[in-house]
């Protein structure tokens, strides 16, 4: 019981959960010191928008959500790690039509009639997202008083998702709305830990690069980071449970532009940063719930786009 309890601790302070994208939080999750055993992992994040950002018009009316659960395993053996994540997407969005892009790419030409140009409009989407499929090499693992490893980490974001959903008078809804991308996209980066039971730090960085895709629309390259500090509220002793960790950091994301139709999207790219803090709650060894608040610190966005206000982010893992 002393070991079990106390690779579970080295387990959650080493390794942060949340993350700035639906790819880039999955990089990590106790690989090393889970070894030969599984790992399943259901996560679910709550995004919420208000308005557009950099707009003349604040556009109050318009309101968007979106609620992504990733069902995810993970499996390792000594230095090798394998995650995939599978997400389930709903995203919601309301406002007055204006025949602005934020609810259509196909917004040119659009015609509606004057009733409904000036009713409320709503549309939704929800289904099965892009996969992700990630390999993590252990290039450092210190086991000791004090805890240290690195890792390399690659792989794919693939175009599962559907890209077609459409208005009522059969218009594709904005990309941002669709359930999927159409992007396949490779991913590498780093990442790597410090600490002891009581508190530790962790780091990762991860690039995703399109590589392929179909239909007119074309996800960026981007960049993604995370720095969160590790916290052991109780017990005091590690051989005791159940166990509260408190987790504190920042999040963030830098993208380029996107591509319709072969030409950049004006509207989109920029650069967003999170202030996250949540709490991870151990009742028994192998069983980990996690909760998580993002509030945004950075919002450097090119052109209008939508305005995100906060994250909520929960999460629960099961050692099989």
């Amino acid at each position: 019981m002393k070991n079990v309890l106390f690779v579970a601790v080295i387990s959650i302070l080493l390794h942060g959960t949340a993350r700035p994208c639906e790819y880039c939080f999955i990089s990590e999750h106790g690989y090393v010191f889970d070894i030969n055993r599984t790992l399943i992992r259901i996560d679910t994040r709550v995004q919420s928008f208000s308005g557009l950002t950099n707009s003349a018009s604040l556009r109050d009316d318009l309101r968007t959500t979106y609620v992504t659960t990733f069902f995810t395993t993970n499996y390792a053996t000594g230095r090798w790690g394998f995650t995939l994540a599978v997400p389930y997407v709903y995203r919601f969005q309301q406002n007055t039509f204006t025949g602005t892009p934020s609810l259509h790419y196909e917004h040119v030409g659009r015609v509606v009639s004057t009733i409904d140009s000036s009713s409320l409009e709503s549309h939704s989407v929800r289904g099965i997202g892009d996969a992700t499929a990630l390999i993590r090499y252990a290039v450092l693992s210190v086991s000791d008083e004090v805890f240290a490893s690195a890792f390399l980490q690659g792989g794919v974001k693939m175009a599962t998702g559907s890209i077609n959903a459409r208005d009522a008078y059969g218009y594709l809804l904005h990309p941002h709305l669709q359930i999927g991308t159409g992007t396949t996209l490779a991913l590498f980066g780093v990442s790597g830990s410090y600490g002891g039971v009581k508190q530790s730090i962790d780091a990762s960085v991860l690039a995703g690069v399109p590589v392929h895709w179909y239909g007119p629309f074309r996800e960026a390259a981007s960049f993604n980071y995370d720095a969160t500090c590790h916290f052991r509220l109780f017990p005091e002793d590690a051989e005791d449970g159940p166990m509260m960790i408190l987790h504190v950091g920042i999040l963030g994301r830098v993208s380029g532009k996107e591509q319709y139709k072969d030409a950049e999207v004006l509207d989109s790219g920029g650069h967003y940063m999170f202030f996250n803090v949540g709490f991870s709650f151990i009742p028994i060894p192998g069983f980990n719930i996690e909760l998580f608040g993002q509030i945004p610190m950075i919002k450097n966005l090119t052109g209008n786009q939508l305005d995100e206000q906060f994250r909520f982010a929960t999460g629960i893992q099961v050692s099989l």
